[in-house]
This record gives C-alpha cells, sequence and structure tokens, in this order.
C-alpha cells in the first residue's frame, strides 16, 4: 500500500513540473510576441541644413615692420661748441628751420683773413698781367699767380660751406625725437643732437612666399592691424617688390605704405598685413555633415518629397573653419542630413528634428 501510494505521489509531482514548464514557456513566449507587435518602430530623426555658396577671397596674412617714410639722425660736422638750441623734444618742423647754431667767430675770423688773402692775390695778378703785356715779366710767372688767385677763391668756398654747418636745419618736413644735447655742448662730427621722422606716411616691409612673386605687384591694397588699436584696420598699398628672394626663407620682402596724417602710427611697431589676392565661389557645407569610408567621402541628401534620405559620394577641395569646401557632388539648394547621420543607412526614411515623429509604417515604408 505504501509502495502504490509513494509512486502516485511521485506520478503527480512529475505532471505538476511538466504543466508548470511548459505554462511559463507558452506564456513568456506570448508575451515577447505581444510586446514586439505592439512596439512602434519609430522613424530616425535628423537635423538637416541647405547647401550654401559662398565667395571665398584667397589672402596673404604676413607680419610687417613699420618705417618712417624718411628718416634721419641730426648730426653735426663740425667740432664746435653749441650757442643755440632751436627746438624741443617731439616737435613738428619744416623743411630748412634752424635747429640748433654752433659757434662760429672762429671760422668768420679765418673767412675774413683768407677774404684779405684773395683780394691780395688779386691785386698781384693784375700787376703781374700788366708786366707781361709790356714783356717785363715771363708768363710762367703770370701762370703762377693766376694758380695762388685761384686757391685763395677755394679756401673761401671752404670757408662758406663750414659756416652754413654751423646752422644745422631741417632737411626735409617732419617729427623731431628726443633731444640729445643741451646748449653750451662740444660736439663733434657724428654727434646725434636728435632724429627726425617724416611719418605722414608708414612705410611696412613684409615678406610673401614665394609661390605669390606672380601675383603681388606695386598699387595693390592691403590692410595691417596692430595691437596698438585693436579693432581698426589701416588700409594702404605696395610700393615695391624687392628684386631678390630669400634663399633661406623663400620669401619676398614687399615694401607697403599706410597714410598717417594724425601721426598715430609711429615706425617700429609691428603690424599684421592681410591682403586679398583673388575672390571665387566655392560651394560649402558644415563639416559634421561628412562621414568616410576608405578614401571616398560621402553625405546623406534629403529628399524633401519622399523624405527619405540618400548616400552621395563627394569631392573635396579645402577644409575651412568648421566648413568643407565641396569640388564636386552636391549643388548650392541641395539639403543634407548635419546631425543624426551615423544611424543612417541609404534609402533610409526620416523624420525631421523639430516635426511630429512618424511611424516607419505610415506613409510608405
Amino acid at each position: 500500500m505504501k509502495i502504490w501510494l509513494k509512486r502516485i505521489l511521485q506520478l503527480l509531482l512529475g505532471i505538476v513540473i511538466i504543466g508548470g514548464t511548459g505554462w511559463y514557456y507558452w506564456t513568456h513566449r506570448l508575451d515577447n510576441t505581444l510586446v514586439r507587435k505592439s512596439t512602434p518602430k519609430w522613424l530616425p530623426v535628423v537635423k538637416t541644413e541647405t547647401v550654401k555658396s559662398m565667395t571665398l577671397e584667397e589672402t596673404i596674412e604676413s607680419l610687417g615692420t613699420g618705417r618712417a617714410r624718411e628718416s634721419v639722425d641730426i648730426t653735426s660736422t663740425l667740432t664746435e661748441k653749441i650757442v643755440k638750441l632751436n627746438f624741443v623734444d617731439g616737435q613738428e618742423v619744416k623743411r630748412n628751420m634752424l635747429l640748433a647754431q654752433l659757434d662760429d667767430s672762429q671760422l668768420r675770423a679765418e673767412k675774413r683773413r683768407t677774404e684779405i688773402n684773395y683780394a691780395e692775390q688779386e691785386r698781384e695778378l693784375n700787376r703781374v698781367r700788366r708786366l707781361v703785356g709790356k714783356q717785363a715779366a715771363a708768363v710762367k710767372e703770370l701762370d703762377e699767380q693766376q694758380t695762388r688767385v685761384e686757391e685763395a677763391a677755394a679756401a673761401l668756398d671752404i670757408l662758406d660751406v663750414k659756416l652754413r654747418d654751423s646752422y644745422i636745419r631741417a632737411p626735409f618736413d617732419g617729427m623731431l625725437g628726443l633731444r640729445r644735447v643741451s646748449e653750451g655742448d662740444l660736439v663733434s662730427p657724428g654727434t646725434i643732437l636728435t632724429t627726425l621722422d617724416d611719418i605722414s606716411y608708414l612705410k611696412v616691409d613684409f615678406n610673401v612666399p614665394e609661390k605669390y612673386l606672380a601675383v603681388v605687384d606695386a598699387g595693390q591694397d592691403f590692410q595691417a592691424r596692430t595691437i596698438a588699436y585693436p579693432g581698426q584696420v589701416f588700409h594702404g598699398r605696395v610700393l615695391a617688390v624687392a628684386t631678390r628672394v630669400d634663399s633661406v626663407t623663400r620669401a619676398v620682402t614687399v615694401r607697403g605704405e599706410i597714410p598717417n596724417p594724425d601721426h598715430r602710427l609711429r615706425p617700429g611697431m609691428l603690424f599684421t598685413v592681410t591682403m586679398p589676392l583673388s575672390s571665387h565661389n566655392i560651394v560649402t557645407i558644415p563639416e559634421k555633415a561628412l562621414l568616410s569610408l576608405g578614401e571616398d567621402h560621402y553625405v546623406f541628401v534629403f529628399d524633401r518629397k519622399a523624405r527619405t534620405v540618400h548616400r552621395r559620394i563627394i569631392t573635396l577641395s579645402n577644409r575651412l573653419h568648421g566648413q568643407v569646401e565641396v569640388a564636386a557632388g552636391v549643388t548650392p539648394g541641395e539639403r543634407i542630413v548635419v546631425e543624426g547621420v551615423n544611424k543612417l543607412t541609404d534609402g533610409d526614411k526620416v523624420g525631421l528634428e523639430g516635426a511630429p515623429l512618424q511611424l516607419r509604417g505610415e506613409g510608405g515604408k
């Protein structure tokens, strides 16, 4: 009796285990099927932008140094004492304005003595000439006296030059620098009294790579900027291009000129020079829209009517700031995907960012 009861219990336990397993399997499979059938298939949402056309200006950018239009050190050519200074630091002066006067008392005394000697030699020349006319003196004596007269005249000319040099004048219009001497100083040849710069225009020397030599010439316009005046642009033109290319840097020096009527710009200033060379229209797309596969570059072009995207191979030209110049593959006005490109395949139907979401089964695919 106990054996039969044990077998009945084992049989019932087996039936329960098998039934529970079957119930779990079928109910779980049914739930998964219902979930899959009830889960909507949403379209991938993307953001698009229009392919644009823009004008690209090819430019050269270089660093340049400002120089005065004319510049000179005001110096003495004599060894004399300064008796008068006629200028102050930073003064604007005109051509031939008297800047300094040296002591010329000794030169004037020498000139008077030389004038007396010249007059005496002239009188002697006239006397010898009369004697030669009477054949009372040789012609050679007349020639020698003529030489003495010419020597005296030359001595007078030298003194006149020295006297003019004792009055130091401005050689051109410009702005004086700092005064380096005082009245009473003894100066000698080469002693700098001050500097003089014509800064009504400022020359700017900058270097241009050798490859641009054929397209840079006198008369071209350029723009210059300096940290002394942030945000301001100064306009100039090219004066000349150097005749030699540097064999080390492979660049040629270009000299330009900037009008400086208010004298704000000064020699020695550092400039950032920008020179436009040419301009042409280019097609650009955002860099984030670009995908690569091996050596090929492509984008997804959006079809407005079918609301689908298609992969299209493009040819690149240059990379700009956040943009890519396209040589071929897309045209201005077409719309391309710029966000969500990584989840797309060729021919996908998509939804646009900001538009109502759509299921894949709606309206076609």
